[in-house]
């Protein structure tokens, strides 16, 4: 059980400090579209329209064995 223990401990490490590096990639970005709120609406409505569409799909296509990282790189 140690062995185990230490191996999901170290997965989710490397998941987490990859979520925590998007999270805050996001952010930016988020941070940066809101800024333009004002000056170009229309942009931003189409950013928000892209945004949509590649949430939408995070799931299609993918075999049912779907990783992690694929479905971090798909939302980026």
């Amino acid at each position: 059980m140690n062995f185990t223990s230490k191996f999901i401990e170290t997965a989710l490490g490397i998941s987490f400090s990859k979520i925590e590096e998007v999270k805050n990639n996001r952010i930016k970005e988020l941070l940066e579209i809101k800024s333009k709120i004002k000056e170009d609406p229309i942009l931003v409505e189409n950013w928000f329209d892209k945004e949509i569409n590649k949430i939408r799909k995070v799931t299609e296509n993918n075999s049912s064995s779907i990783d992690i990282e694929s479905l971090i790189n798909k939302i980026k």
